[in-house]
């Protein structure tokens, strides 16, 4: 079985579809198809499958028009559990800032806190303006912002009223 040769022993489902259209058409439609009429042959349950959704898709369908299977295809998918993340203690208190620095913020240039990302623990808390910096992106954190850091060490932005 392809899931052993693959090395994957969860759990999977299968979806049948095929790209169809009606003879002489240039644009297909995907039907998903039950795994039994593919197996059996059932070319009229296919083509039904193709009515639905063409009505679906346009509003319309003719059932007494030939359709044409352009595509079948199998799709196999692996089904993993849902993961679990780590909690984190949080310690509310206002994050440290590493330093000032210059921006041109609100039409003007202002000196804003600058934050790393990694020294922002679960519970530290800061308002914007504000820059947090890490190693895949900056944020900049505007003024009427501040800003959190989670249970899960999410960044949460939130606008102050």
């Amino acid at each position: 079985m392809a899931s052993e040769e693959q090395a994957y022993k969860g759990d999977y489902r299968l979806i049948y579809s095929a790209d169809m259209r009606y003879r002489g058409q240039a644009f297909e439609i995907e039907a998903i198809l039950s795994a039994a009429d593919v197996a059996s042959g059932n070319v009229s349950a296919m083509a039904e499958a193709f009515h639905r959704e063409h009505e679906l898709v346009y509003e319309h369908c003719d059932r007494e028009a030939a359709v044409q299977i352009v595509n079948l295809r199998l799709v196999i998918v692996g089904m993993s559990p849902k993961p679990t993340f780590p909690k984190h203690n949080l310690t509310v208190e206002p994050a440290t800032p590493e330093r000032s620095v210059e921006v041109f913020t609100g039409g003007q240039l202002r000196s804003v806190s600058l934050f790393r990302r990694e020294a922002l623990r679960p519970g530290f808390t800061f308002e914007g303006p504000a820059i947090v910096v890490q190693s895949d992106c900056t944020s900049c954190v505007p003024e009427g912002l501040s800003g959190d850091v989670d249970v899960y060490g999410n960044l949460v932005l939130h606008v102050n009223h």
